[in-house]
This record gives C-alpha cells, structure tokens and sequence, in this order.
C-alpha cells in the first residue's frame, strides 16, 4: 500500500507556551510560533516585514520546561487548519496548526537571568547580516 507524507518545516521563536488539561490523560501543549518574513510589492519594489503565527501542538508527555518565550525552534510536523466563527466579531478566522510535531531548539538553553530582550536583540542583529 503507498502512502503520501504531508510534512511542514519552520523556524521561527515561540510566543507562548499554554498546557491543556494538565493532569489529565488527554492533556497537550500548545505553542505558539512566529515565523518572520517579508512581502515584496511588485509595482514599487518596496519590502513589507510581516510576522505569522503558528499554533503547535504537543503531547502532554513532552517536557516543556525549556520551552521558554524568545526560544528559536524549528518545529517538523503535519499542517492543518484550525477555523472558526469568531464569537466577538461574528468573522471566519483560519489559523494555521502543526500537529505531531517535532520540535529542536536553534539556539542555546537560556539560563535562568537571561531575558526575553537578549533574544530580541540577537534577532536584530542576526537581520542585519542577511542584509550585508
């Protein structure tokens, strides 16, 4: 029998980490992940920066405790969708999920001092160098 593989790669820095029915059977983790980017407009030449947010999710197995905010990850897994009707606005809203993830940390383990600054400041220089 053949199967096909749906498969996603992305780096980017978590945002926030959230456990779901902790102590339960069914708990998971959910992070979520920006990815950033730019976008070109064709007719100007001009470059927009724009910013993506994944949602990630993980089994309540996995040990999030190095999963810290500012944290570079590159994260493997099958994508999806996750819409629905917004309750405030009434609006269709899509967001884009990762399930049976994967995740490696990019970066080294913060230590307990350390900021979510340092991580920022990293990043902006880390974008200077592309652009040299």
């Amino acid at each position: 029998m053949f199967y096909n593989l749906l498969k996603m790669s992305l780096i980017g820095r978590i945002g926030s980490v959230e456990t779901i029915n902790e102590g339960a059977e069914n708990a998971f983790h959910k992070l979520s992940v920006a990815c950033n980017g730019y976008q070109k407009d064709r007719a100007t030449g001009e470059k927009t920066d724009t910013t993506s947010w994944v949602e990630v999710l993980l089994p309540g197995k996995v040990n999030v405790e190095n999963f810290k905010v500012g944290r570079s990850v590159l994260v493997e897994g099958v994508p999806g969708v996750n819409a629905y009707i917004d309750k405030v606005e009434g609006k269709a809203v899509g967001k884009l999920r990762i399930t049976n993830a994967r995740v490696t940390f990019q970066d080294a383990k913060p230590g307990e001092d350390e900021s979510v600054e340092a991580y920022e400041e990293m990043e902006g220089v880390s974008q200077k160098l592309e652009t040299v």
